[in-house]
């Protein structure tokens, strides 16, 4: 082994002993002998037979160690979350969210993201990927159709039922079906002394609401028959005996009334059949008459705190299957983990793009991490891209983090143009757009129904996607003009842009406010309820934001740009498709420009669209980079861009390519230099 410094020294063997201690896991110790200035490194503690050891260099390894077996973990960590998060896409909207037109919305997302998964991924274990969505995604909607009918259709019940008070004990319980609360007459009382317990797993306890007349001893035979029927009746679980008491409620006398037990029509009945046979047993036991179908009530004179419990259930559940499935999520990508089967580490192929796969990254960057061809991946960035590792999922979920308008205000690339400070101001106006127009359209046309949904569908989203595309794309042009003109001019042309956007975001902080003032007047003046709590039974808005964003996405139409042009696809899967489809043929044929191999092969077709697709594109190319010199390497350009930037800011492109037409050279006069390139971001 050589020990020595750069200055000079010797040239040592090591011998048996150390050789010995190499195979235990030992680091043997390594004293650098020169004749120079070289500082001999301090020494640490002696271990017998052993020499010194170098604590702090242990440690270090140890800490390079665990950062290098982290690293996969963290790395596959995005692909593991997608079918979590198409579990909550699929169980939250059917379980917390009354509108049936969401849960439809999320199901269909859902089914869409799932097949493309499973039509464009490569390999077995992107497949099983798939196969764990398409699981996650049906136990998602199976659980939330549960939780609706057990916590959510009971609570949007009663709050909608109507609330009857002095109601006589002795009435008919026809006339009472469907009221939620049941406030009794004063003399009203639970006759304890008739409770009876009915074993069934638990103790069913059910005892007779009667009145004063009932209570008192009969006058006369009218007064014994009314004194024997019961047709309400107060129950409760695990509260009383088997005979003679009960203390399932607030027995103080104040109290009149509680909620009955109405029946949802949704999943089984087995809580009412119960108490009835409860009742039954009851009535021949104490010679009660009673009708075959009895309200039965828990008793309370506070009934807006167990409507509220419902909902509260009804999130519990929620939250408890969403840590439950995120859980599960985690055990699995730690076990394989651990076994060394990590979806990203592989070897560099067609399907396997190392150097953009470093190029995405989520969320912050604390450690000041530099990302190779930061410029490319800015404009790449900028102009939605969408074929970068070259697996379909995980492109999916770093295309969704940077996209989406809620997700993106935490998870978004940390150089991405468009900043989280600017997504989090135009979130907040966005949301505030959406609550407070359909809060007003509520109370004109109904707190639900197909006219409400076809309001929030037609006159809340489809403006907001627009706003929201408009400001997206001027809060980027700063950014574009810094990276396309490195001059003087270049410079200026940001400064303006970045003033325009602070223009534009302060009127439209304007206009949200005199929008949301005019709501507010409106919504207090012709409702009768508190402004909070309308502004709150409304807020399903956002949640349809959450959802047709990303639906959207899926199935807008897109249009062809430079070598692409006149030709359109569907959606991001079309687009990625695409992109992959392109990328790939001038990969072939830069292999084939090495190599020397002339285009003969069997997929000469295919190679002779390539070399085609690749002329039209160097022409797009010239035409915006003067003097550029021509190289046939993977093109890294978006092809297409969406329906919605040619529909919005198309007009703003063509005038601008017009007035280049007319220069002689096809640009200014004072950017000549730099070229023309256009200033939409769907097509740079």
């Amino acid at each position: 082994m050589w020990r020595g410094g750069s200055d000079g020294g010797e040239l040592r063997t090591m011998g048996e002993g150390a050789a010995s201690q190499m195979q235990y896991g030992t680091m043997p110790e390594i004293v650098q002998l020169s004749t120079g200035d070289a500082k001999t490194p301090a020494a640490g503690p002696t271990v017998p037979g052993r020499g010194r050891m170098d604590i702090k260099g242990m440690a270090k390894n140890a800490v390079e160690f665990a950062k290098s077996d982290l690293r996969p973990l963290l790395a596959d960590m995005p692909v593991f979350l997608l079918p979590w998060i198409l579990f909550c896409a699929s169980f939250l909207p059917i379980g917390l969210m009354e509108e049936k037109a969401l849960s439809w919305l999320a199901m269909a997302m859902v089914v869409i993201i799932v097949a493309g998964f499973w039509w464009l991924s490569s390999g077995r274990a992107f497949k099983l990927m798939a196969f764990a969505c398409l699981a996650f995604a049906a136990t998602g909607t199976y659980l939330g159709t549960y939780g609706r009918w057990k916590f959510l259709a009971p609570y949007h019940l009663y709050s909608r039922s109507p609330f009857l008070l002095d109601v006589l004990p002795s009435d008919s319980p026809e006339a009472y079906r469907d009221i939620g609360y049941i406030g009794f007459s004063r003399d009203a009382r639970i006759d304890a002394s008739k409770g009876l317990g009915y074993r069934s797993d638990k103790l069913w306890c059910v005892a007779p609401i009667l009145g004063y007349e009932q209570l008192m001893p009969p006058a006369s035979s009218e007064a014994a028959l009314k004194q024997e029927r019961a047709n309400f009746w107060a129950v409760g679980q695990d509260c009383c005996q088997k005979r003679g008491s009960f203390s399932c409620s607030d027995m103080d006398k104040k109290v009149h009334g509680g909620i009955a037990l109405l029946d949802t029509g949704r999943g089984p009945t087995s809580v009412i059949s119960t108490y009835k046979k409860a009742v039954a047993a009851a009535a021949k036991t104490y010679g009660l008459v009673t009708p075959e179908d009895p309200i039965l009530i828990r008793w309370t004179d506070t009934p807006a705190p167990m409507i509220d419990e419902m909902y509260s259930d009804a999130i519990n559940y929620a939250t408890l299957a969403s840590l439950t499935a995120l859980g599960i999520v985690i055990v699995a990508l730690t076990f394989l983990s651990c076994l060394g089967l990590n979806l990203t580490k592989r070897e560099p192929g067609i399907d396997w793009h190392a150097e953009e796969f470093e190029m995405i990254a989520f969320g912050f960057n604390p450690s000041g991490k530099t990302f190779p061809k930061e410029e490319e991946l800015q404009l790449g960035l900028m102009s939605g891209r969408c074929y970068w590792s070259g697996e379909v999922m995980y492109d999916y979920i770093f295309h969704l983090a940077n996209k989406h308008l809620f997700l993106g205000c935490l998870f978004c690339h940390p150089l991405h143009p468009y900043s989280k400070w600017e997504r989090v101001f135009v979130g907040i106006m966005i949301c505030l757009f959406i609550i407070f127009p359909v809060s007003a359209f509520s109370l004109k046309c109904g707190p639900n129904g197909s006219a409400r949904t076809v309001l929030l569908l037609l006159f809340v989203t489809i403006p907001r996607n627009g706003f929201k595309l408009y400001l997206s794309q001027i809060a980027q042009e700063d950014t574009w003009w810094e990276l396309k003109r490195k001059n003087k001019g270049g410079v200026e042309l940001s400064r303006q842009a970045f003033k325009w956007e602070m223009s534009f975001l302060l009127t439209a902080a304007f206009a949200c406010a005199i929008t949301c003032f005019a709501c507010a007047s409106y919504i207090m003046a012709a409702s009768t309820t508190s402004l909070g709590a309308t502004l709150k039974y409304n807020s399903d808005g956002i949640a349809f934001a959450a959802i047709v964003e990303p639906l959207l996405d899926l199935v807008s139409p897109l249009v062809g740009i430079e070598s692409q042009s006149g030709s359109w696809t569907l959606g991001f899967f079309g687009r990625w498709r695409r992109e992959r489809d392109f990328f790939q043929q001038m990969g072939s044929l830069e292999g084939i420009e090495e190599s020397g191999d002339p285009l003969h092969s069997e997929d000469q077709k295919a190679r002779a669209e390539a070399v085609e697709a690749f002329d039209r594109t160097a022409a797009a190319l010239a035409a915006a980079e003067q003097g550029s010199k021509r190289s046939r390497k993977p093109f890294i350009r978006p092809l297409f861009q969406d329906f919605g930037s040619e529909l919005f800011l198309g007009r703003k492109e063509r005038k601008s390519e017009k007035g280049r037409k007319k220069s002689k050279s096809g640009c200014s006069t004072t950017l000549q230099k730099d070229g023309c390139p256009s200033i939409s971001f769907g097509g740079w």
